[in-house]
């Protein structure tokens, strides 16, 4: 596995200070890699996701113990425009676009100050060769398009800042699978067409192992077990709990997956 580009090191997140949304979650992203979070609803995977990119703050949401680093740096006191100026961007499960711009506008206000017309027209021309769709689509109203039309835009708008690393908050959710398949194959074409780390929250194990490098598994706001994302979908009891497979009497060691030793009590 590459260096880690992102890391969290023990990160507690509490609302309204006193109700804790994850507990001591530790992770780390290798450069170039794709790493996932799993979990069950209210397991804290999205709570996760937001205290890296800096929008817990508006939750009524603090990191309130832990750290978050970037490439060495800590930037889980900075606000989520400082965060994402030092190349995290965010494709939120919710809010994903301006319903009211249309798709060439969402494009046009996604990008960082400071960008030059002339780059801003190279962003935009490189997220539409990415999603034809969307150039097909560029002078419609965002509130009209398609769920899968949607999240393409909602990639393409965090693209458009040139990000070291891309948040991407439940790809699959509400989207017919034909449109999954296609997300799916796109979100690992730009992994390696621009060679950036990639973190992934998804409901769907199953798509999330097969896409991802690497995953954690979240239970109760904490981390439960991580490994290889092909031994996690070896193991017995993942198949068991989260693919719907039946689990055998004695299920067998898996090599390359680890139950987290974090706890609650402190």
């Amino acid at each position: 596995m590459n260096p880690p580009l992102l890391e969290l090191k023990g990160v507690e997140v509490t609302y309204q200070r006193s109700i804790i949304g994850i507990s001591d979650v530790s992770l780390s992203v290798p450069a170039g890699g794709i790493t996932a979070i799993l979990g069950t609803n209210g397991a804290g995977k999205t709570t996760t996701l937001r205290a890296i990119s800096g929008f817990i703050a508006l939750d009524s949401a603090r990191v309130s113990r832990g750290s978050v680093w970037l490439d060495g740096e800590r930037i889980d006191q900075l606000a989520p425009n400082e965060i994402a100026g030092k190349g995290v961007s965010i494709v939120p499960e919710r809010e994903k676009v301006f319903p009211n711009l249309t798709v060439a506008e969402n494009l046009l206000v996604s990008q960082s100050a400071g960008i030059s017309g002339t780059e801003g027209l190279r962003r935009t021309s490189r997220v539409y060769e990415m999603f034809p769709r969307l150039a097909q689509l560029r002078t419609r109203l965002a509130g009209l398009l398609s769920g899968g039309e949607r999240q393409m835009l909602a990639i393409g708008s965090a693209l458009i800042c040139m990000p070291r690393v891309l948040l991407i908050d439940e790809l699959s959710l509400g989207l017919a699978p034909v449109i999954v398949e296609d997300l799916t194959q796109r979100i690992i074409d730009i992994r390696h067409e621009l060679s950036i780390s990639i973190l992934l929250v998804e409901q769907s194990v199953r798509l999330a192992l097969e896409m991802s490098d690497y995953a954690y598994i979240l239970e109760n706001g904490q981390v439960a077990l991580h490994g290889h994302s092909a031994s996690l979908m070896a193991n017995p009891e993942i198949q068991a709990l989260y693919l719907g497979q039946a689990r055998p009497d004695s299920p067998p060691q898996v090599a390359g997956f680890q139950p987290a030793t974090q706890g609650v009590n402190r």
